[in-house]
């Protein structure tokens, strides 16, 4: 499970990025180890889409689209700005 506060920073950075915030109803399939982490460490998964017509993450035919890099720092970028307090 994602932490609220957690999810507070992701939601903030991707606002401030001008980024749409979809929150899914179910979990999502590539996360098995997102749970090992969680057991001793708050945090929050997120993830950048890459559009509806690219196969899933994982998938054989997956290509990671370079597009996404900058919005991907932005959000770290935004996410240790607040965990820092600036």
């Amino acid at each position: 499970m994602n932490d609220d506060s957690c999810n507070g920073f992701v939601i903030k950075a991707a606002r401030d990025n001008n980024l749409e915030v979809l929150k899914l109803d179910k979990p999502i399939k590539f996360g098995e180890d997102f749970g090992f982490y969680t057991r001793d460490y708050k945090a929050s998964l997120f993830g950048l889409g890459a559009g509806e017509e690219s196969p899933p993450l994982h998938h054989v035919d997956y290509d990671f689209p370079d597009d996404l890099l900058e919005s991907g720092m932005e959000m770290f970028k935004g996410i240790i700005a607040q965990t820092l307090g600036q």
